[in-house]
């Protein structure tokens, strides 16, 4: 019997800065800008079930949602296991699911390997 895997959509907003990383990112790897931030998804889930207390895992509390001018907004899918993993971590760090998601996507950008 086949399994589904369902899938939860995520609105993120990127300021001029973020948008233009990821964007080079994606030109760099070959690989699109949804894509990087389901890998980068992935890859922060890994490493909060490998290391919950990891510092690097914690959005800085001076993190907050782009608005205004130069604004770009993008729908990622993610599954259901991985949502609801990165809703209760967001719980626990008294942040949005959006800004947790941008910190994992961050994170990747900068090299830095979760965990």
């Amino acid at each position: 019997m086949a399994t589904t895997d369902p899938r939860t959509g995520i609105a993120l907003t990127f300021d001029d800065f973020g948008w233009g990383e990821l964007k080079a990112a994606s030109r760099e790897t070959g690989i699109s800008e949804t894509k990087l931030i389901q890998r980068a998804v992935a890859e922060y889930v890994e490493a909060l079930d490998a290391d919950p207390f990891d510092r690097s895992n914690r959005v800085p509390r001076f993190a907050s949602e782009p608005s205004g001018p130069g604004v770009t907004l993008i729908e990622v899918e993610l599954t259901a296991e991985q949502a609801a993993r990165l809703v209760r971590e967001a719980s626990t760090q008294q942040t949005t699911l959006p800004t947790l998601v941008r910190h994992a996507v961050f994170l990747k950008l900068g090299g830095d390997e979760p965990g």
